[in-house]
């Protein structure tokens, strides 16, 4: 099984979505989270654009089997849908894979039963009005009143007719139902490039939110989820991001655990500041 990861350098240039407080932060983050995966994977990939092939591949040094620039496919999108390069790299899987984000650190391989799920997530999460990132009600109202109107029949299914309803939080994502998932994306991909203004309550409940909802449809495909709750299963895996999502302040826990860990050879320094023209 592959492990991938994406990132897409316009967010995170204009510090959309959970920015880091520091740029070293950062790359000592993927330096361990790509460490940590690849001596639990066959192969690993990295789906980026050229500016990030360059500062994590070319500069930093991490060693990829693969390699792809297809996000350069999003340039002149609006950075506030950051999750548009996790989309768009779901999407152009072709084998079973696990999508990491780069503050996911594995200490331990996955579980056997994820291993050879169809679909897989992280854990899930509360939806409801005192989860901000989860307020479905506000994302229809605004998809109402500022977009087409058209809610995926999915979602409304699933609004409709399940009681207990959770997300999937997609720090950790993927799976061997690659048709699926495909459509997934391509769902969540649909309704964001339509650029609808005034709605941002979209942001992650239609990324991570609407997982859960299609995979709960009368398709029936099952998912499986790593944790029972976030932050459960620490001594497998760590999610630096989890932290910040309470609204505590960020987190310096991805620097400590980097400088302390074995990193693997080869990678280089980079400066702070890795977009700045040398």
């Amino acid at each position: 099984m592959r492990a991938v990861w994406s990132f897409w350098t316009m967010p995170y240039r204009a510090r959309r979505g959970f920015s880091w407080e520091r740029d070293h932060t950062h790359l000592l983050s993927w330096i361990l989270s790509v460490g940590l995966a690849r001596e639990h994977f066959d192969s690993i990939a990295l789906h980026t654009d050229n500016a990030g092939a360059a500062l994590l591949v070319d500069r930093l040094g991490l060693d990829f089997d693969h390699v792809s620039t297809s996000l350069n496919q999003l340039n002149g999108h609006d950075p506030d849908w950051w999750m548009q390069g996790k989309l768009h790299t779901y999407a152009e899987q072709q084998e079973p894979f696990v999508h990491l984000d780069c503050d996911v650190y594995l200490f331990k391989p996955l579980p056997e039963r994820l291993m050879t799920a169809a679909v897989l997530a992280q854990n899930p999460e509360e939806v409801s009005p005192r989860a901000p990132w989860y307020d479905v009600e506000a994302c229809e109202l605004a998809i109402r009143a500022h977009g087409d109107g058209h809610i995926p029949p999915e979602w409304t299914w699933y609004r409709t007719f399940v009681p207990d309803q959770k997300a999937a939080c997609c720090g950790i994502f993927g799976g061997h139902c690659l048709d699926f998932i495909r459509a997934y994306a391509t769902t969540a991909r649909f309704r964001l490039d339509e650029k609808q203004a005034g709605v941002q309550p979209i942001l992650r409940a239609i990324h991570a939110g609407s997982l859960r909802q299609l995979s709960q449809n009368r398709n029936r495909i099952p998912l499986r989820l790593l944790g029972t709750c976030p932050g459960s299963g620490r001594r497998l895996w760590l999610h630096a991001s989890d932290g910040r999502r309470q609204a505590k302040p960020q987190s310096s826990c991805p620097a400590r655990t980097a400088r302390s860990a074995r990193v693997a050879p080869g990678c280089r320094a980079v400066p702070v500041s890795p977009f700045e023209q040398t």
